[in-house]
């Protein structure tokens, strides 16, 4: 999928007009003839890092019978937090990529660098595809197709350099470097804010993962080995599921946090992160084996079981800045103190003061 800047960039999905659908259209092949004629528009939930809406459109003069009419739109401007977010989305969808990989098909990407606006126009699955209600953890079998489509995703990038003139692609440890620098400022703030809500030794075990762990990163990256493109949010509510998987497949969306890093970090957040000890007992291993036997019916790299389970454990280390981030974003505590519960648990599970 190929994007340029044509025109102004929506800053809202009430400023889309039938010319400016068009033109994008027109400027990425979608469009092949005629033109929109009008349309109608269900704008969604404010996310937070995006506004998003649903489009349906109507053709005057298009012959294309393949022409999509249903679109799902997400602007986003620089009045965030994390102004950096939206904009790599925005890169990620200018990668180039096969159409098989598992990932919602993308029409246009816009923005405008002065004003920090951008648009995302992409294919709208909600006819054929439902997400499951965040946080109950999905059935099994649509767990095993998102870790089996997540090795899908890792295995095309698998062992890729670093994408030159990308920010969410440098090298692994400048970004885990830049997430150290904010971690060290916030957590004694965060300390604070929780005050008697942490314990003692909660608290020292937060304070020596986090000094530790970028140590630790930078000592896995340092051979470049078995690196890919990670998605950096990878819970199972940023997969949307087929209503009928004989015709359709799941796909990952949301990648606003896309960036090169160990694949086995992905799994770690999804999993370890986000289920309770009883649930992830009966099923962690079962699921990372589907993504390791998938990965390496994929890749032509040994990457063997120790290395990768390895792997998996140094990810749940990383998994110990997530709640600080989540905090200082303000999003609601109903997600990340669940989080640091599981966090406690999940460390002495997988037995990583090994690792430290």
């Amino acid at each position: 999928m190929s994007a340029q800047n044509c025109g102004a960039v929506p800053r809202h999905p009430n400023d889309i007009t039938p010319d400016w659908l068009t033109a994008r259209l027109r400027e990425n092949g979608a469009l092949q003839s005629g033109k929109v004629s009008s349309l109608t528009m269900e704008v969604a939930e404010k996310w937070y890092v995006a506004t998003t809406a649903r489009l349906t459109v109507e053709y005057e003069g298009c012959i294309d019978k393949e022409a999509s009419r249903h679109f799902f739109i997400k602007t986003s401007g620089p009045d965030w937090r994390y102004p950096d977010l939206p904009r790599k989305e925005f890169e990620f969808y200018r990668l180039p990529y096969p159409n098989d990989l598992p990932l919602v098909t993308c029409f246009d990407v816009s923005h405008d660098p002065d004003s920090g606006f951008s648009s995302i126009l992409l294919q709208d699955l909600s006819k054929t595809h439902s997400q499951t209600r965040w946080s109950l953890p999905p059935p099994l079998p649509l767990c095993e197709t998102a870790v089996a489509a997540l090795a899908h995703i890792h295995a095309h990038w698998w062992g890729s350099a670093p994408i030159e003139g990308a920010a969410s692609s440098s090298a692994p440890q400048h970004y885990h470097a830049g997430i150290a620098q904010n971690v060290e400022r916030l957590l004694p703030r965060f300390f604070e804010f929780l005050g008697d809500r942490l314990t003692h030794h909660q608290r020292e075990l937060m304070r020596i993962v986090c000094e530790k762990l970028p140590e630790l990163v930078a000592k896995r990256h340092a051979d470049r080995r078995n690196l890919t493109v990670v998605h950096g949010d990878a819970h199972l509510w940023n997969v949307m599921f087929p209503n009928d998987p004989r015709v359709d497949s799941c796909v990952f969306f949301d990648w606003e946090e896309w960036h090169h890093d160990v694949g086995a970090f992905d799994l770690a957040y999804m999993i370890a992160l986000h289920w309770y000890p009883g649930h992830r007992a009966r099923h962690e291993k079962h699921l990372l084996q589907i993504y390791h036997q998938e990965l390496q019916s994929r890749i032509a790299t040994e990457y063997g079981w120790n290395d990768f389970w390895a792997d998996y454990r140094l990810g749940h280390l990383q998994n110990f800045v997530i709640p600080v981030f989540q905090w200082d974003m303000e999003l609601s505590p109903g997600g990340w103190w669940p989080h640091l519960e599981r966090l406690f648990l999940a460390y002495e599970d997988l037995e990583c003061a090994e690792l430290l």
